[in-house]
C-alpha cells in the first residue's frame, strides 16, 4: 500500500515542488468523464469531455489503498457511479486568490 493502511491528515504530508499539498494518495478521483480507455488518442488535449454517453466514470489520482506506481495524478481508471468504498472521493476546488 502507498501510504500505510489508512488516510493520512490533511497537510501531514510536505508539499509538491509546486508547494500544493494533498494532492494525490489521499483518494481516487470521480470525475465526470466516462471512462473509455480509447477516447483520449482521438480528442484535443486541450480540457477534452467525454460525457456523452452512460457508463463507468473515470478516477484519478491514486489513493492510499493502491500500489505506489499508481499515486500519479495521469493515473486512470474507471468504476460505475454507484460504487462507494474508502479510497473514493471528490476534490473541492476554488480559484486562486
Amino acid at each position: 500500500m502507498a501510504n500505510g493502511d489508512r488516510m493520512k491528515a490533511i497537510g501531514s504530508c510536505p508539499p509538491n515542488a509546486f508547494g500544493l499539498l494533498d494532492v494525490i494518495g489521499s483518494v481516487e478521483e470521480w470525475c465526470r468523464d466516462v471512462y473509455d480507455t480509447g477516447w483520449y488518442a482521438n480528442m484535443s488535449p486541450v480540457d477534452p469531455c467525454n460525457v456523452a454517453k452512460d457508463g463507468a466514470r473515470v478516477c484519478r489520482g491514486g489513493s492510499w489503498d493502491l500500489f505506489p506506481w499508481n499515486l500519479r495524478v495521469a493515473d486512470r481508471g474507471g468504476d460505475a457511479p454507484g460504487v462507494r468504498d474508502a479510497y473514493l472521493g471528490f476534490r473541492c476546488a476554488a480559484p486562486a486568490l
